[in-house]
């Protein structure tokens, strides 16, 4: 019984389910019936639909592909409207459409149902990536839980490659180092890249709708242009070489390529500038060829020097010797002093060479700069004359260099007369020290200058000035715009030299009318600075009867300098050779207080004879001398150790003073 209710539930429910499924196949064929005739109603319509040329298309709002006309289909990569559709429809929620894309496109038909203009990367059936255009809106089943997007598309492809391009182009244009300026037809300027505003100094807004003439140096004349204008009016490129001016005033120098454009009819529409600033190339030219000059000058001064030195300290002694045997009225007095004076302007002149060379030999130091400026500022007042009032500035606090001393007396007592002779009657010449950090963008700007921190010497006059043909010749060696016979033209050459050799630099502007400007850069040390000692005695300093071994390989000089150290008080034993200053000293090397030797000589070098006599006697003084350059007395290894080397020629005085400063006495 209980078997027989169930079997007729069970038949209950079969014929449910079979009334229900021909219930939906009769909603189905009516609704086919409608299709067709709708179809049918709407033929010249969805023909114009199937062969529109843009993409017309229907997806859910998952993504899903539901209708696409051929335009659409042939876009993704179909052949056939069924072939892309059956492709969309086995992908599902995949579809062409980038997740964020996808996201994006739904948040923003969501808040305004149409979207007009949306570009999105799609994927075709191949894999191929294209870019669509596409105008959607939303359209809403019944439940509202669901919807589809109907929509317009067209392949944005070429334009979005074209605006790639135009971006990379852009971007490389932005980054580029050379300078571009595009000009329209009339000139004026609509376009500049950074590093036009960082070489020329004006900002992008400053020059658009400006014409370039605004960078004019007055360096090029009007003929120049009319080549210029002539030549790109041919419909041809002009290539040359410009010096502009920046913002601040100062000139640079570029390569320039200037190109006309055309529109498809062939009217110019704009000219496009390419520019390479050379400014610090030409500066290492220029140096590279200052290297040159220097490097020939050092050779002649240093071929000549040992030899014309050691002439120069004979006449020099002789005329000193002589001098001191004659009473100042003798007729023979004035003769040996005018001797003197000319063989002490020929030994400077050969310092001034080997100075500008940087084969000058030097003894470096670490000294305050403001205490020896100080120290000469009464030297520097005689040489400036009683009608220039000489001003001094000094920064605070400790500024330490490290150069010879001397040196800085060449570069101050230079300026000042460089300065002075600039000025005409009544004058100012003020003199300032500082403190500056020198960075890579003024160093790019300033060709063989160095980024780091430097103390600055400043020395500023108010006269005639220069213009700029003689300030781009003003460290030249022999040159002068002096009269004949005023002036060797190597004043600012050594300063230039000495400054170069070390390690600083040398930075000088001016204009005709508007003074001159001296700026002397100096590194920096963090070493302590020692005190300077200057000798104003004007006395001979006589010998208390000690003995020197006196070693020169010249004779006429040996001869000469064992009677000025007689003259001066001293015993003195002469040898013209190490060999014979070594069996002079073995006999008693005990009684030698001091070894007074030239540094270069045939067998053993000055330093080899010290090193052996003073194994003998630790307490023997040495006190070395050189008419040689700075160079080769560094190959002996004198400099490194900063020996004191008295320099060929000199003075009986400064042998004296060289003497009782070795002997501590």
């Amino acid at each position: 019984m209980i078997y027989e209710e169930q079997s007729y539930d069970n038949l209950i429910l079969v014929l449910r389910q079979l009334q229900d499924k021909n219930h939906y196949l009769e909603k189905s064929l009516q609704q086919h019936e409608a299709d067709q005739k709708l179809k049918a109603d709407n033929c010249p319509h969805l023909q114009l639909l199937e062969n529109a040329p843009v993409g017309i298309f229907t997806t859910s709002s998952k993504g899903r592909l539901l209708s696409a006309n051929f335009a659409m289909a042939r876009m993704l990569g179909a052949d056939s409207q069924k072939e892309g559709l059956e492709y969309f429809t086995d992908i599902g929620t995949q579809l062409y459409l980038h997740p964020h894309q996808r996201d994006e496109l739904l948040t923003l038909l969501k808040e305004n149902s149409i979207v007009d203009n949306f570009e999105y990367e799609a994927q075709t059936i191949k894999g191929a990536s294209i870019w669509l255009g596409i105008t959607a809106k939303i359209t809403e089943y019944e439940n509202g839980e669901d919807f589809m997007i109907t929509g317009f598309a067209t392949d944005i492809s070429q334009r979005k490659k074209a605006e790639a391009e135009q971006k990379l182009l852009l971007s490389a244009m932005e980054q580029t180092s050379e300078t571009i300026m595009i000009t329209d037809q009339k000139g004026n300027i609509s376009y500049v890249n950074p590093a036009f505003e960082l070489v020329s100094g004006y900002k992008r807004e400053e020059v658009i709708g400006q014409n370039p003439r605004i960078l004019k140096s007055g360096e090029q004349d009007k003929s120049f242009y009319r080549h210029m204008w002539q030549t790109l009016s041919r419909g041809n490129s002009w290539k040359g070489r410009l010096v502009n001016k920046r913002k601040d005033g100062t000139l640079y120098t570029e390569e320039a390529n200037i190109s006309p454009f055309y529109d498809a009819v062939g009217e110019v529409v704009y000219y496009v500038a390419t520019k390479l600033d050379i400014t610090g190339e030409l500066k290492r030219e220029e140096q590279y060829r200052q290297a040159q000059k220097m490097e020939a000058i050092g050779l002649l001064a240093g071929g000549v020097a040992h030899d014309f030195n050691n002439m120069l300290s004979i006449i020099l002694g002789r005329a000193e010797l002589g001098m001191k045997r004659l009473d100042p009225k003798d007729p023979s007095y004035a003769t040996l002093q005018e001797i003197q004076r000319a063989a002490q302007r020929s030994a400077n002149l050969t310092q001034q060479l080997l100075a500008y060379a940087r084969k000058q030999p030097i003894a470096p130091s670490v000294f305050d700069l403001n205490l020896a400026i100080e120290k000469i500022l009464p030297i520097l007042h005689r040489l400036a004359g009683k009608n220039i009032i000489l001003t001094w500035n000094p920064g605070g606090n400790a500024y330490p260099v490290k150069m010879d001393p001397s040196q800085l007396d060449q570069i101050l007592t230079n300026l000042t007369v460089n300065a002075r002779d600039a000025i005409d009657n009544l004058g100012v010449i003020s003199l300032e020290t500082g403190k500056v950090t020198l960075d890579q963008t003024y160093c790019d700007r300033h060709a063989g200058f160095v980024p780091g921190n430097y103390l600055v010497l400043t020395v500023v006059d108010n006269g005639k000035g220069m213009d700029r043909q003689t300030l781009a010749r003003v460290f030249e060696p022999f040159y002068t715009t002096k009269s004949l016979g005023q002036g060797t033209g190597l004043g600012l050459a050594t300063v230039y030299g000495a400054i170069k050799q070390n390690q600083g630099f040398i930075d000088v502007s001016s204009e005709p009318n508007m003074g001159t400007t001296f700026k002397v850069y100096f590194p920096e040390v963090l070493e302590t600075a020692t005190d300077i000692l200057i000798n104003n005695d004007l006395n001979i300093r006589q010998g208390r009867g000690q003995t020197i071994l006196f070693v020169e390989d010249e004779s006429a000089l040996l001869e000469m300098g064992g009677v000025m150290l007689q003259e001066l008080g001293y015993v003195v034993l002469v040898a013209n050779s190490p060999e014979e200053a070594i069996r002079l000293a073995e006999k008693d090397i005990n009684k030698i207080d001091l070894l007074l030797t030239d540094v270069i000589m045939p067998g053993m070098s000055g330093k080899d004879l010290a090193d052996h006599l003073q194994k003998l006697n630790a307490d023997l003084k040495v006190l070395f001398m050189s008419g040689h350059t700075a160079n080769i007395i560094s190959e002996q290894g004198m400099l490194d150790e900063n020996k004191k080397i008295l320099q060929k020629p000199f003075l009986m005085k400064e042998l004296a003073a060289n003497i009782r400063d070795s002997l501590g006495k």
